[in-house]
């Protein structure tokens, strides 16, 4: 049941992005490039505080961790995005990406049998 949500929610966020760049003509996203040096550290920062999290806390599962985690990344994305390139709308992608993940940890947490926030 939970994966069977979690597909749905994949092709619909596929939905989204294909309506996002039907209706504002938006660019196709490419590898991410900072456009600030603040959000450069706040992302590498946050990535190695996730890396250094799997070694520490054992107990966590990190299946859950890492959408909650995808969902917070897309969410800074967006918001750079939004502040320093605000007339080619990409950050309304990074905010259905962003979504999509957090939604996809919830139900991963909810409804996929022996997933688990703490073990």
């Amino acid at each position: 049941m939970g994966l069977f949500i979690i597909f749905i929610l994949a092709i619909l966020t596929f939905v989204a992005h294909r309506k996002i760049r039907q209706k504002w003509h938006t660019p196709k996203r490419g590898w991410y490039r900072h456009k600030s040096k603040k959000f450069a550290f706040l992302y590498y920062s946050l990535f190695i505080i996730y890396v250094i999290s799997i070694f520490t806390f054992s107990e966590v599962n990190f299946f859950f961790v890492f959408p909650l985690v995808g969902g917070l990344v897309n969410l800074i994305f967006a918001w750079e995005q939004f502040l320093y390139n605000k007339e080619s709308k990409i950050y309304l992608h990074y905010f259905v990406d962003s979504i999509f993940w957090i939604l996809a940890g919830a139900v991963a947490l909810i409804f996929v049998p022996g997933v688990e926030l703490i073990n």
